[in-house]
């Protein structure tokens, strides 16, 4: 059983953020770089990263071609990978809840999740235990 929470990844697979363009300094991302927390600047960081980014644009032209939100096609997409058995949504507002909903009866064509897997697809290398160095004794 797995049970996905941050789906939409504070907001960047929502299609608010764009390549080469400042968050907005009142939208969470534009809160999180400008905030005194080193943590909160760095988590804002991490997930404003090259790779989520061109997940998102993506995301954003599936939508348009399924006449979805991004945040729409992110849930069904996540919803419907193997093993994952729940999604925990976190809107705040009724509209941001309706939409989160509605991507639960959004049928993604096959055509569409392949774009998106191919796009997110991360090659972690080899597994061959050099990491083992990390494990305290």
């Amino acid at each position: 059983m797995l049970r996905r929470h941050g789906t939409l990844g504070g907001g960047v697979l929502t299609g608010r953020y764009k390549h080469g363009e400042a968050p907005a300094p009142d939208s969470r991302m534009g809160r999180l770089l400008g905030h005194s927390l080193p943590g909160a600047n760095r988590w804002a960081r991490s997930l404003l990263n090259e790779r989520n980014l061109d997940v998102a644009d993506e995301l954003v032209k599936v939508a348009a071609e399924l006449g979805a939100t991004p945040a729409e096609v992110a849930l069904a997409w996540v919803a419907r990978r193997p093993g994952v058995t729940s999604v925990l949504i976190g809107p705040r507002s009724v509209e941001q809840l309706r939409e989160n909903l509605a991507a639960f009866d959004l049928d993604l064509p096959e055509e569409a999740v392949a774009r998106l897997d191919e796009i997110s697809h991360r090659d972690l290398g080899p597994m061959d235990g050099s990491f083992f160095h990390l494990v305290p004794r």
